[in-house]
């Protein structure tokens, strides 16, 4: 009997340590996510920045080969 108590209690220990792992791998992760929430942002944010300096950089480069009627149209669009 004194053996089987034994096998029970170390299970139950197990199964307690690996309830733990999960249960510190589930906060470590909510650490991660909060902490990499504003990352997603600045990455956005610099994408914008870069299409707008190419679009900006495609009517120079536009204006650059047109006569200054041309200039007048594309700045107004």
């Amino acid at each position: 009997m004194d053996n089987s108590h034994s096998i029970i209690l170390r299970s139950g220990l197990t199964l307690g340590g690996i309830v733990l792992l999960a249960l510190l791998s589930m906060a470590s992760s909510m650490f991660i996510a909060e902490s990499s929430k504003g990352d997603a942002a600045a990455i956005n944010l610099a994408g914008s920045l870069r299409m707008q300096s190419y679009r900006i950089a495609t009517r120079l480069q536009y204006l650059a080969g047109n006569n200054s009627t041309d200039h007048e149209q594309v700045v107004t669009e």
